[in-house]
């Protein structure tokens, strides 16, 4: 449980830094690192948080996308981990790199998957690849795993998931209970996550995934043939594959229809814009609208849902806001 000094109640008063230190692994999320550190001290993550910081209830929002500086001092008081490498673990710094003159109180980041936070629930769970996980002897979420264009795990050539494969809510790991013992049980069924099927990758996406994951480390990026900035890059890019839908050659129905924004999507629905923006920096252009099948008198068909983009946008942007999903 989580320690306190003697004569303070829970939450209330010094207390002292964990029993045990928790590490974080390579390239580990920030919000999943803190969930495995409350159960190594064998208590809820919203217990820890709780002790953490208290009358503030630290999982109604995300997390990942930064601490107050005083929360930030606790947190690193109490487990023995330097802030600047709590900090690395989160989402600002990427925000800070792909957008920088994107406000952090933005409800929603460039290419920075939103969850959709409601009390502890989330609209959109995390993303996750179950043979990374089976495969990890501690297993963790990967902070790869909260960007727009990561669709697939490039190891292993197959999409990510990002619910749970029996009963399909959101992957929520903050609401995994001490008696769990890990991360990887759904909190809503108990189905392990590493048992999630899987499908292939598809190969265009994954080329596209390769391609930012490279111009996100170099800091420079070719599109249509020119030298661009790292920030010019993936501004094209999210211009490209927020664009009308249209049909790729080896189509044969309808991908991921979806009017939400890029962020809001799931992995299999984010792979026809991802295949966009490949032939965008390749500077090649797509063909006519996609034919699907079954539409009458064979005519095209506009690949959107019978709501419009704007008002479903709207719906999860007000959603978000409601949910405080501002900085922490």
């Amino acid at each position: 449980m989580v320690a306190t000094d003697q004569g303070h109640p829970r939450g209330h008063g010094v207390t002292r830094p964990w029993a045990l230190r928790v590490g974080l692994l390579p390239e580990e999320l920030f919000s999943t690192w803190l969930v495995r550190a409350a159960l190594a001290q064998g208590c809820d993550p919203m217990d820890l948080t709780g002790s953490l910081w208290p009358r503030w209830r630290a999982w109604t929002v995300d997390l990942d996308r930064g601490l107050a500086p005083e929360r930030l001092a606790v947190l690193a008081a109490r487990s023995g981990v330097a802030a600047a490498e709590l900090e690395a673990a989160m989402l600002h710094p990427l925000l800070a790199a792909i957008a920088p003159g994107v406000e952090p109180s933005q409800a929603t980041w460039p290419w920075i998957l939103a969850q959709g936070s409601r009390n502890r629930r989330r609209q959109g769970g995390l993303q996750f690849c179950p043979a990374c996980l089976a495969e990890d002897a501690t297993p963790y979420f990967r902070r790869s795993w909260r960007l727009a264009w990561h669709v697939g795990c490039v190891r292993h050539g197959i999409l990510l998931s990002d619910h749970c494969g029996r009963c399909h809510s959101p992957a929520e790991p903050h609401r995994v209970r001490a008696s769990d013992v890990t991360l990887c049980r759904c909190p809503s069924c108990g189905h392990d996550l590493r048992d999630t099927a899987t499908s292939v990758a598809c190969a265009e996406a994954l080329d596209f995934q390769r391609a930012a994951d490279h111009v996100l480390s170099t800091g420079h990026g070719i599109w249509s043939a020119v030298p661009v900035t790292r920030e010019r890059w993936f501004h094209l890019a999210k211009t490209k594959a927020s664009g009308r839908l249209l049909g790729l050659p080896g189509d044969q129905a309808p991908l991921g229809v979806t009017s939400l924004a890029l962020n809001l999507q799931r992995p299999s629905e984010r792979v026809q814009r991802l295949r966009m923006a490949l032939r965008g920096m390749n500077g090649q252009a797509c063909e006519m609208p996609m034919v699907a099948r079954g539409a009458p008198g064979g005519g095209a068909a506009r690949l959107a849902t019978s709501r419009p983009q704007a008002k479903v946008q709207g719906e999860w942007i007000r959603l978000l806001r409601r949910s405080r999903v501002g900085h922490a």
